[in-house]
């Protein structure tokens, strides 16, 4: 698996700041930077009060939906009158996304401190953190540092196991996880009742993602006023979120950002976007629309008319050997208003590949109003 890079000026970085980190994946390199500490204060705290402090720095889940993690331990029964279970999400199965991957690989610690503090929130006497079967380093790292931790004796009276999962996509529903723990086929269920209520083998269940539970030691030892300040917009969306950027960019990896940050600056403010790849909509002010053409060397169109830009590949320059688009489909079939720059190709004011290359383009003249 790949390295993670070094983090951007732009980036806010409170859960990958020991990403690439080796020595923080041990539990004596981890309580060196303060790890345990957390858990610490927390087992000293009301469960009640865990929750409130949780509740009060809007902290929401990182798996999706994003429901206050503190309203949802809330759910759960005051009184204990059964046992009461907690499941962490570990079963990221959606495409493109790495995230939660990288947390269990680098800072394994941090995800099984945040799984006891919230197990004492709710009164669980056993947590189950349930891990993609697919990811096998993952799984050897959170097997090292469950045992390690388990021999310093740091979760007090708390159970806390690892259940790999089988490769089931649907297992990262909460419901059917809960399912493929007992040992059932990975279906979810229908609600209610609601996992609060009868979840795991029947009793009250709280299921948490991965990330979620990261951030709660630093909820707890920081304060929940501080984590509330991290926002950049709505006030009810606090904190940092981890970004998986993957695809046809320069630097892959996962980004930590505060939470209200536009994913535009992140992608062509912190130069993720891969040179080479354009596409030039002229369907912006008329201003704009100049200056992006301009950039692009493209020449300019009559008002009224839309410029239709797009640069198809990048090639090396080859005389004699001009290569054009495809037939546009959405074009006119007559060929009627097209046009192809004298050459069919623009000197490309950048470089890619480490040499100027040429941006073959085509360009088609539509009417103002006309959808493209």
């Amino acid at each position: 698996m790949g390295f993670p890079h070094k983090p951007h000026p732009k980036e806010t970085v409170v859960l990958s700041q020991y990403f690439g980190d080796a020595d923080a994946r041990t539990y004596k390199g981890w309580t060196k930077r303060g790890g345990y500490q957390a858990l610490a204060q927390a087992l000293k705290t009301d469960p009640v009060a865990v929750t409130d402090i949780v509740k009060e720095s809007g902290l929401r889940g990182r798996g999706g939906a994003g429901f206050p993690t503190g309203l949802k331990w809330s759910f759960m029964p005051k009184e204990k009158k059964r046992a009461h279970y907690l499941c962490v999400n570990a079963d990221e199965s959606e495409p493109g996304t790495f995230k939660d991957r990288e947390i269990m690989r680098w800072t394994p610690h941090a995800l099984l401190e945040g799984t006891a503090i919230a197990a004492h929130a709710i009164r669980a006497e056993v947590a189950y953190i349930y891990i993609r079967g697919e990811f096998t380093e993952p799984w050897t790292i959170m097997e090292q540092a469950l045992a390690e931790a388990n021999a310093a004796g740091v979760f007090g009276t708390i159970k806390v196991y690892l259940h790999r999962g089988a490769g089931a996509y649907i297992c990262g529903e909460e419901t059917a996880l809960m399912n493929s723990i007992e040992g059932k086929r990975g279906n979810p269920r229908i609600k209610p009742p609601f996992p609060a209520a009868a979840g795991l083998f029947g009793l009250p269940t709280t299921i948490n993602n991965v990330e979620t539970l990261a951030a709660v030691p630093h909820i707890i030892t920081r304060g929940a006023a501080w984590y509330k300040s991290l926002c950049l917009s709505n006030p009810k969306s606090t904190g940092t979120k981890l970004f998986s950027v993957c695809g046809h960019v320069q630097r892959p990896g996962n980004y930590e950002v505060t939470l209200g940050f536009p994913l535009k600056d992140l992608i062509y403010d912190a130069r993720l976007r891969r040179r080479g790849r354009a596409r030039v909509d002229a369907r912006l002010g008329r201003s704009d629309r100049l200056r992006r053409l301009r950039r692009h060397g493209l020449p300019d169109h009559a008002p009224g008319e839309v410029l239709c830009a797009r640069v198809v590949r990048p090639v090396h320059a080859m005389p004699g050997r001009h290569r054009v688009d495809d037939e546009d489909p959405r074009a006119d079939p007559s060929g009627a208003g097209e046009a192809e720059r004298p050459g069919s190709a623009a000197r490309s004011r950048g470089e890619h590949d480490g040499q100027n290359d040429l941006r073959v383009v085509r360009f088609v003249r539509r009417a103002g109003g006309e959808r493209h």
